[in-house]
C-alpha cells in the first residue's frame, strides 16, 4: 500500500495540523487539497496552496462561500465515481 500524502500547518499558535491529502485539483491556477485529519473521518477539509517567496508553500483554509462552492462541486464530479459527496 502506497504512502498517504499529508499537509501539514501550523496555526497561529505554533501548533502543528497534519491532515491526509485525499485528492487535489488545480482551478485558475490554483491548487486546492480535500483533506481529512484522520483516513476514516467523514469530515473533509478544502485547503489552497499559496506560494511565498520567502517560505515556500502555505497553506490556507477556504473560506470564501463562491469559492468554497466552486471548488466542492469540482472535487466532487472528481470523486462521484466512489461515492463521496461534499456537503455544505
Amino acid at each position: 500500500m502506497a504512502e498517504e500524502e499529508k499537509i501539514t500547518l501550523t496555526d497561529e499558535d505554533g501548533s502543528d495540523l497534519s491532515f491526509y491529502v485525499l485528492e487535489q485539483t488545480k482551478f485558475l491556477g490554483n491548487e486546492y487539497f480535500l483533506v481529512t485529519e484522520t483516513p476514516e473521518s467523514d469530515e473533509v477539509f478544502l485547503l489552497k496552496e499559496c506560494i511565498s517567496q520567502t517560505e515556500g508553500s502555505i497553506y490556507m483554509f477556504v473560506e470564501d462561500e463562491q469559492e468554497l462552492l466552486v471548488v466542492s462541486e469540482l472535487f466532487e464530479e472528481l470523486l462521484e465515481d466512489i461515492g463521496i459527496k461534499v456537503m455544505e
